[in-house]
């Protein structure tokens, strides 16, 4: 090497950069991986420049979170369990302050391989003196999203309207029904868990 410059053979090449050697984890919470993978062609007696390389998220983050209106409800652990490649969910809790009794959830954020394209979101755990379950299925995913999945009380429609209108996120209710919004008019859908509901369209 000389002045940041290596020979090599004329021919076809592939660069590959990645933030670590290591494989990317199915699932882990803190752990982005960062690459980038970029052709190029040398030939015999020339220079050849392959600029910058910019480096992007490789997986799927996601962050889970709750209302404050969610949250008044809880009445025991709760967790909301993540999956992306089946086998290697990522389990985000809700747990009690011993000091001050208020619960608090685990604000980490996930980071998953993409070897999918649907993300599985089930919540269990005691809300409102009793014990709730639910699944829902979020997609399509993709390495570089940040897919936000908040737990809102049950609300009126219109309310709910205003809600992601406000904050254009991914929403997740605990009740009759579910919508999942994105800034990406794209990734807006709504789904729900009766099946006499009928959509609401903003």
């Amino acid at each position: 090497a000389n002045d940041n410059k290596i020979s090599l053979p004329a021919g076809e090449y592939t660069l590959i950069a990645r933030s670590t050697a290591d494989d990317i984890p199915y699932a882990a919470f803190e752990e982005p991986v960062y690459g980038a993978t970029q052709k190029f062609s040398i030939r015999a007696g020339e220079v050849t420049d392959i600029k910058e390389v910019v480096c992007t998220l490789l997986q799927c983050k996601v962050t889970v979170a709750y209302s404050d209106d969610f949250l008044a409800n809880v009445t025991g652990e709760c967790k909301a369990k993540v999956s992306l490649t089946a086998g290697y969910p990522l389990e985000y809790k809700i747990t009690q302050n011993a000091s001050t009794g208020a619960y608090l959830y685990d604000k980490s954020a996930g980071y998953f391989a993409v070897n999918g394209n649907t993300l599985t979101v089930d919540f269990e755990g005691n809300y409102n003196y009793s014990y709730a379950k639910m699944s829902k299925s979020i997609g399509p995913v993709a390495a570089k999203q940040w897919r936000q999945i908040k737990f809102i009380k049950k609300v009126d429609p219109v309310q709910a309207a205003e809600l992601n209108q406000t904050y254009a996120r991914h929403y997740i209710e605990y009740s009759d029904w579910f919508r999942n919004a994105d800034a990406d008019a794209r990734n807006t859908q709504e789904v729900t868990t009766s099946e006499d509901y009928r959509a609401y369209d903003d």
